[in-house]
């Protein structure tokens, strides 16, 4: 059996985008720099895992010959990156901390309701193949 992430990883990104926008988008309910720090989060949190895939890829290409120094660079370069631009956020924009974690969890809501998805798609095949 051959996996293919393509279209898991595709509506990973559909997902986590429109998380994104509707977290902002509630969060207009609160205030706008609110909402505009939701967005921050939740831009940081997408780029961060769009690079992730792409270093996910990188290795799972070359596993054989192993990881070369240049990908071990640049993965500690993608924290650097990560850490710094949250070090501007919180420290040049101020933005409310807990308004910029909504945002962060875009992802993690993308990746529930993946795993919520393929569970019931899961237990619908096991019921249909018992009768």
């Amino acid at each position: 059996m051959k996996f293919d992430p393509g279209p898991a990883e595709r509506r990973l990104r559909i997902v986590a985008c429109f998380s994104v926008a509707l977290f902002s988008g509630v969060a207009l309910f609160w205030s706008v720099p609110r909402a505009m720090s939701v967005l921050a989060g939740g831009v940081a949190s997408v780029l961060n895992m769009e690079a992730l895939v792409i270093f996910i890829r990188r290795v799972t290409s070359r596993a054989e010959s192993g990881l070369s120094r240049l990908d071990i660079v640049g993965l500690g370069a993608r924290y650097l990156l990560l850490g710094l631009s949250l070090f501007v956020i919180f420290s040049v924009w101020r933005v409310d901390v807990v308004a910029l974690t909504i945002g962060l969890s875009a992802p993690v809501a993308a990746v529930c309701f993946e795993w919520g998805l393929l569970t019931i798609r899961e237990f619908g095949a096991g019921c249909d193949t018992e009768h």
